[in-house]
């Protein structure tokens, strides 16, 4: 039933339904795409499986980078929702900045996914025990990311604030952070003296908890943005 004054429009109303099946069927299309992506990806080329996975610029590379732009574009979308005239939510000071700022760092590592500027820096010897000492295994090239992560974990703590009333989305959060964190760790550990095989498995488990997390977080974002979307109402003129 609605809850709008007799004889007045009712500004908005029709929109929450529209907005609940718009939460389900784009969880229900980022996960799906995600995982049939990674399926294909593993059992195309088997029993080598690790072929279209682990190698710079395979095609889960190339899956990666799309979705990282299409969350960069979900962010952006979410920082305009939060300056539109006509709606009447109030948000957290700060939330249009948080995800601008978020927008432009996805840009930042969709290059980085693109083009392996980080890869490319190991490569060419940066961070290499001739250059700088390794601290627990962990190369120097690696540091910079490990500053991210850590960055992030704060950022995780103010969308968690975000996404108060919404425990669903919060599970997404929650999800897409620890897979982000399980693939930087992962990552960020320096196993090349264990034998190609050590390495080979190390890269995979990488690069699929580092898909995992993006889905989680893209499914986090949508499901925001729906639920910003069922709250916008008309300012009655």
């Amino acid at each position: 039933m609605s809850d709008s004054t007799p004889g007045k429009p009712d500004h908005g109303a029709g929109i929450t339904l529209d907005a609940a099946r718009g939460r389900i069927i784009t969880t229900a299309s980022i996960v799906a795409v995600n995982l049939a992506c990674i399926l294909l990806l593993v059992f195309v080329d088997w029993p080598v499986w690790w072929k279209h996975i682990n190698y710079e610029l395979s095609a889960l590379t190339w899956f990666s980078s799309v979705q990282l732009v299409l969350i960069s574009l979900c962010c952006l979308f979410l920082a305009l929702l939060c300056q539109v005239p006509f709606t009447e939510v109030r948000f957290p000071r700060g939330q249009r900045l948080l995800w601008l700022v978020l927008s432009g760092v996805f840009v930042l590592f969709t290059i980085d996914e693109r083009f392996q500027i980080r890869d490319h820096l190991h490569h060419s010897g940066f961070g290499s025990e001739g250059a700088t000492a390794h601290l627990l295994g962990i190369g120097a090239y690696e540091l910079p990311m490990l500053l991210v992560a850590l960055g992030g974990i704060y950022v995780a703590y103010r969308l968690f604030l975000y996404f108060a009333g919404d425990p669903v989305t919060r599970v997404w959060l929650v999800v897409g952070v620890t897979c982000a964190l399980a693939s930087t760790l992962v990552d960020i550990i320096d196993l090349s003296a264990q034998g190609e095989l050590v390495v080979r498995n190390q890269q995979f488990i990488e690069e699929i908890f580092e898909t995992l997390g993006q889905m989680g977080l893209f499914v986090a974002f949508a499901r925001h943005a729906w639920r910003l979307l069922e709250r916008v109402r008309l300012v009655p003129v």
